[in-house]
């Protein structure tokens, strides 16, 4: 398990990178509901600051229940 958002640590972030990362989060966490734990898994990214965005990621149980998570995602511009 893992993602592929250290790929996006030298990025911009840009529109096409945060879209980038909800893509690569959403497919980190897709095995929620390929093995039933999860009904649906949702990923929102926006841009935090310069050079950083959050990502806001909901898991819907099949009882309807919703856990909510944000996470601080950083880019490092090579420092």
């Amino acid at each position: 398990m893992g993602s592929r958002l250290w790929l996006l640590e030298r990025q911009k972030i840009t529109a096409d990178t945060l879209l980038r990362a909800e893509e690569y989060a959403a497919e980190a966490l897709a095995w929620l509901t390929e093995k039933k734990i999860a009904a649906a898994v949702r990923v929102r990214a926006e841009r935090h600051t310069l050079t950083c965005a959050m990502l806001y990621i909901e898991i819907e149980k099949d009882g309807g229940e919703i856990r909510r998570f944000d996470y601080l995602w950083s880019v490092n511009h090579g420092v």
